[in-house]
Order: C-alpha cells, then structure tokens, then sequence
C-alpha cells in the first residue's frame, strides 16, 4: 500500500484507515449481504431513522484491519449501541 497522499480537489488527505465510519444507513436482514446496493436510491429504505432493524453501516476500514478494507467501498455493520476505539464519524463543517 503506498504511503502517498492522493490528491483531492478540496485540498482534504489521509481519511482512509483511521477509523470505520459510521453511516445512518441501514444495513438489512441478512448478516453477511447487506439488503441494500447500488446505485444509492436514499428514498428505497435504507434511511429510514425510525427503522425496527437498526443495524446500521460502517465503512472505509480502519488502521486495525487489513490494508485492503481501508477503502470507501468496504462495508461492515454493527447496532449503534456497539463501541470500541476503532469505530467513529467523520465531521463536515460547510462555511
């Protein structure tokens, strides 16, 4: 894996591999397959807040894991009540 920073348009670096993020999207039912894919429709479901299911999304991989999870694309799931130091959220400040 290499160690350089990929360019952003934002000037923003290095967010891949600290922790797995949060989402408030649903998981699903199924515990290995999560029931909603692409393309991402936020009207099919899987936002719904007041949802029975609660567990949720986390993605991008963290520094615990293996380097190839350390991407946006890679999904694990958990209920929201589950903690440890390597699960967290990314903050958006918009000016």
């Amino acid at each position: 894996m290499s160690t350089r920073s990929v360019p952003h348009p934002e000037g923003v670096h290095d967010l891949g591999g600290n922790v797995w993020e949060w989402t408030r999207s649903l998981w699903g039912t199924m515990p290995g397959t999560p029931d909603f894919r692409y393309p991402y429709d936020a009207n099919d479901g899987r936002e719904d807040l007041e949802a029975a299911e609660n567990v949720r999304v986390l993605r991008g991989g963290g520094f615990h894991f293996y380097a190839r999870y350390i991407r946006c694309a890679s999904r694990l799931r958990f209920s929201p009540d589950y903690h440890t130091r390597f699960l967290g959220f990314r903050v958006v400040v918009c000016p």
